[in-house]
């Protein structure tokens, strides 16, 4: 196959990352012919490596960093970033996946791997890029990913997110979808704090911090048996 013929096809699928194996399920080349084909591609910067075994027919970190594997979604700061809900420059693009990963450097920019549960991958959508697309949160996802691993970053980024224009029913909905208690309560606190009308409320009196990761102490609050260790402004 012509190698023209075969970026065509490629960049045709609406993908942009692919595999040696991508390549041999769509065409008759055997795989001699195949990584030949891929080879001349890189070597005219028409393709991008990514890591052993993946190549790229876009430069950009973005679009390869959500398709480099599945399920999986830009979410956090980066996320926040994709949908325009941040002014912070990034330079590391957090992944949301539910299988354990190294994480890699391509074109210059670090992509992290952050595991979810199977159970919590859900709550993201796909927006188009070039001929490609990002995988990427909702912001009401993005949001309770913070709150669910808020050691990573704290929780002033989805503060911040929260008083963006949420979607407070989607937010409700995607709580009940999550079932954990600890998300809730940081949930719960922070909505009503900024003002929001709450319509759901603790199940058991099980005790979280705000930020797991913090040693301040900070306040406790009663009605979501939680810890305030971390300071909102």
């Amino acid at each position: 196959m012509n190698k023209y013929r075969l970026l065509n096809l490629l960049q045709g699928s609406g993908r942009s990352v692919f595999s040696p194996i991508d390549i041999k399920r769509n065409t008759k080349l055997k795989s001699s012919g195949v990584y030949s084909v891929i080879r001349r591609l890189i070597q005219e910067e028409l393709v991008f490596s990514v890591e052993k075994g993946k190549y790229s027919v876009t430069r950009d970190p973005f679009i390869v960093a959500s398709q480099i594997q599945q399920p999986a979604y830009i979410s956090f700061l980066s996320g926040l970033y994709v949908l325009n809900a941040t002014d912070q420059v990034v330079n590391r693009i957090q992944v949301v996946s539910s299988r354990r990963r190294q994480g890699i450097v391509f074109e210059g920019t670090a992509i992290d791997f952050i595991n979810l549960p199977p159970d919590l991958m859900f709550g993201y959508r796909k927006i188009k890029k070039e001929n490609s697309y990002i995988m990427v949160g909702e912001l009401e996802k993005i949001i309770l990913d913070f709150l669910y691993k808020p050691g990573i970053f704290g929780i002033t980024y989805a503060i911040d997110a929260m008083k963006d224009d949420i979607n407070v029913q989607k937010l409700d909905a995607y709580l009940k979808r999550i079932r954990r208690e600890a998300v809730l309560a940081r949930a719960g606190y922070l909505l009503e704090r900024l003002g929001f009308e709450v319509n759901f409320q603790r199940k058991t009196n099980t005790r979280y911090r705000l930020n797991p990761q913090s040693m301040q102490k900070g306040k406790f609050d009663q009605k979501w048996k939680l810890m305030v260790n971390e300071v909102i402004e």
